[in-house]
């Protein structure tokens, strides 16, 4: 089931259905006319929420982004969030729909898994093979301990596409 929401033209809350209070903490009477940032998390920049005004209400599409949230409480919570302009007959814009679904659990998922990698990625040489044996990326700590200048010399560059033979010996490449 996805939450939804509509906000008048000065981002006031002016509906929430079941799913936006099980999940962000607020009840209905307690987000009824309450500005749409008692949910900000604070997370995202001044261009984010521009981009949306710009595609929803300048361009009349709908605007589509994994948004971060907070509960009542205070935790964070994350919707895949797309968001329409309403317009009257005379083409003034009147009410914001927004229609989200919440992705909590995977987002927290994918973030365990890149702060997972980012921390192979400083404490380990990493070094990245297609099927063939040829090189399609090293990190930083595999250039510096092989000898290659990352910075002065290209590092990367200098060896992406190389097969990983030349950096073993013949025995062990043919292994």
């Amino acid at each position: 089931v996805s939450q939804s929401r509509y906000l008048n033209i000065k981002g006031n809350i002016t509906y929430v259905n079941k799913k936006f209070t099980e999940v962000s903490g607020w009840t209905l009477e307690e987000c009824l006319g309450k500005n749409h940032n008692i949910v900000n998390s604070g997370q995202h920049t001044k261009d984010f929420r521009s981009n949306m005004y710009k595609t929803t209400v300048k361009e009349r599409n709908i605007w589509n982004k994994v948004v971060t949230n907070k509960t009542k409480n205070g935790n964070f919570y994350y919707v895949d969030s797309y968001i329409k302009a309403e317009f009257d007959e005379s083409g003034r814009h009147i009410v914001y729909i927004s229609i989200r679904q919440d992705v909590t659990d995977i987002k927290v998922k994918e973030l365990e898994i890149q702060n997972q990698l980012s921390a192979t990625n400083k404490s380990n040489l990493v070094i990245e093979f297609d099927l063939d044996g040829n090189i399609l990326f090293a990190n930083d700590r595999f250039l510096e301990t092989m000898g290659f200048d990352y910075i002065k010399n290209g590092g990367l560059d200098e060896i992406v596409g190389i097969n990983h033979a030349n950096f073993v010996t013949e025995d062990y490449s043919l292994s």
